[in-house]
């Protein structure tokens, strides 16, 4: 798979090349910021009862609401790569 270029994250610590981490989390590959414990990954967002590609900390495989629970960026629905398509930015 390839790996994600992350730029213009509300927060710098998160921006930077993820790697794949050879670990598939709901059915997508997962990936981790090289060198740093941030991790890109595909979640079941409970609230929206929908799945979001999302940067965070942790990787859950479920999460209660993506606006709360990630760090600085998450992807509209369902999109089928994190790049398929403009994210939104939560406010932080």
């Amino acid at each position: 798979m390839p790996n994600y270029t992350v730029a213009g994250a509300g927060n710098n610590a998160y921006n930077g090349e993820f790697v794949d981490r050879s670990t598939v989390v709901n059915g997508k590959p997962s990936y981790k910021l090289d060198g740093a414990n941030y991790y890109l990954y595909y979640a079941y967002e409970e609230m929206a009862e929908t799945y979001r590609w999302v940067l965070a900390s942790y990787v859950y495989a479920t999460i209660m609401d993506a606006w709360m629970e990630t760090a600085y960026f998450h992807t509209n629905a369902g999109q089928a790569t994190p790049d398929a398509g403009a994210g939104d930015v939560p406010p932080r």
